[in-house]
């Protein structure tokens, strides 16, 4: 049956393999490894069908609605340099996003309208990503969402916030991303035995991420296919979480 709105359950977008997640468990690749960097990305847990209900949700809602974000290269970043090899990159990226919140803003409403805040919420959603880590998640802090166009990018980083109390020990992000027919490829690429050199293919119909920051990596300019680069579109929907009290104070 096609959705037409975003369920209440997270649970309810999940096929067999995904609901088998939540009620068994997950044999996780990098959570609790030794060395493992604490990012999973799960796939083959929504069908095809489903992810693609999911994106025409988001585009007749949020499509032309998003505000544009883009940090660009500073030219002075080269004509500053007195050393070799002394040069630094700021954060720098370029994509659409958008603020969830509980204020009464028209998006808000249409994010309620649509079931997205409801099922961003839901009590399935962190129970999965739980799940898959082995770990307990704490307050939720916010939801965004993103979307990447033909060349949308975000530079390498590390998400640290040592000036935000809540989060300054770390925190928890949940990635809901689906991506339309058009996208022809996009990686992750993380930190792994202090190399950049880890990655994920980001660009299926659908995948869920679970990061436990603040640790370094960055997303690859996304690329649509030949002749369709305009109608390319990778959505992503994300939760963020504090730390539990007993681990903030390890």
């Amino acid at each position: 049956m096609k959705l037409k709105k975003f369920p209440a359950e997270f649970e309810d977008l999940l096929n067999k393999n995904g609901r088998k997640i939540l009620k068994e468990g997950y044999a996780s690749g990098n959570f609790g490894k030794k060395g493992g960097t604490p990012i999973e990305v799960v796939k083959g847990v929504i069908d095809d069908a489903v992810a693609a209900d999911c994106v025409a949700i988001l585009h007749e809602n949020f499509h032309g609605r998003l505000k544009n974000v883009a940090s660009r290269l500073d030219p002075q970043a080269i004509t500053s340099m007195k050393k070799n090899y002394s040069e630094k990159l700021a954060k720098t990226l370029k994509m659409q996003t958008l603020e969830l919140g509980v204020n009464k803003t028209k998006t808000n409403q249409m994010a309620h309208d649509c079931g997205l805040m409801q099922m961003m919420a839901s009590d399935s959603l962190k129970a999965f990503a739980e799940a898959v880590t082995k770990e307990p998640f704490g307050q939720a802090q916010n939801n965004q969402i993103i979307c990447y166009r033909h060349g949308d990018y975000v530079s390498p980083h590390n998400d640290h916030h040592p000036e935000n109390e809540d989060i300054r020990h770390g925190y928890y992000d949940i990635h809901l991303m689906f991506s339309n027919e058009h996208v022809k490829h996009q990686w992750l690429v993380y930190e792994k035995d202090g190399f950049l050199n880890s990655t994920y293919d980001i660009a299926s119909p659908s995948a869920i991420a679970i990061y436990r920051l603040p640790f370094w990596h960055y997303t690859t300019p996304m690329m649509g296919r030949e002749g369709k680069e305009d109608k390319a579109h990778r959505w992503l929907l994300l939760r963020s979480f504090e730390m539990p009290e007993k681990r903030k104070r390890k």
